[in-house]
């Protein structure tokens, strides 16, 4: 692990601000923040509707006779079960938004890019659906993989668990970030997780500072998406220039 690199990628959230500002980026930086919003507040609202349906459910099973022991086991249940549901719907969300918005961040990529260096990417609509497709297999390979290593942690190492699946889950939206990059490159799938693999400095720490703003609730969802894909083009490129 380069640890030069994942400075750099902490780093460059602290350019994001001055950057928009400078060039202008401020409907790039806010419309997938706020179709993120959107979506996380219909996950929210839907994690919550299925886990009372199952509860109500549960209820009608165990009947109607009221003693502590049904109580306290439907209270444990409601609890376990809102938070199964939720972070089960997290990890699909966290693919599934990353799909819906990818023309939205391929555009503000290329965008950052174009300012930098001076490429222009012009839209051709067969280039489009098939960077759609790619993203779709890109988001289902990493869901596997993120969902083996969550998988592996939780069995073997259970009381670091809730720390090693945080960083396992950091990394992987580092790895969307960085792949809006590849892509542009016209990297496969299997070329840019070989580029990722040997700079996962940059994926790891875009990921830990995607995932601490992601924590904060309202101004947090909006800006996340926005700052994580500049701050991941902005380190691709200096890493790059370096080669």
């Amino acid at each position: 692990m380069n640890f030069k690199e994942i400075t750099r990628s902490v780093q460059a959230y602290g350019k994001v601000p001055a950057f928009v500002r400078k060039h202008k980026l401020w409907l790039y930086f806010i419309l997938p923040g706020i179709i993120h919003l959107v979506l996380l507040s219909l996950l929210i609202w839907s994690s919550f509707e299925v886990s009372e349906w199952a509860i109500s459910g549960l209820e009608a099973w165990l009947g109607e006779e009221d003693v502590w022991w049904k109580t306290s086991l439907e209270w444990i249940l409601g609890i376990g079960l809102r938070v199964l549901l939720f972070f089960g719907y997290a990890l699909i969300y966290k693919n599934l938004v990353l799909v819906i918005l990818s023309p939205v961040l391929a555009l503000l990529s290329e965008r950052v890019e174009e300012i930098l260096t001076g490429k222009s990417y012009p839209f051709h609509l067969g280039r489009f659906l098939k960077d759609v497709w790619r993203g779709v297999l890109m988001a289902i390979r990493c869901l596997v993989y993120e969902l083996l290593l969550v998988a592996l942690v939780s069995l073997f190492t259970w009381v670091f668990a809730p720390v090693l699946a945080f960083i396992i889950t950091a990394y992987f939206w580092g790895v969307a970030m960085v792949d809006y990059s590849s892509e542009r490159k016209g990297l496969s799938v299997k070329q840019s997780l070989s580029y990722i693999r040997k700079h996962r400095g940059l994926a790891l720490g875009n990921g830990l500072v995607f995932y601490l703003l992601f924590l904060v609730p309202f101004v947090g969802w909006i800006i996340a998406p926005g700052a994580g894909i500049i701050a991941a083009t902005l380190a691709v490129l200096e890493t790059d220039q370096e080669v």
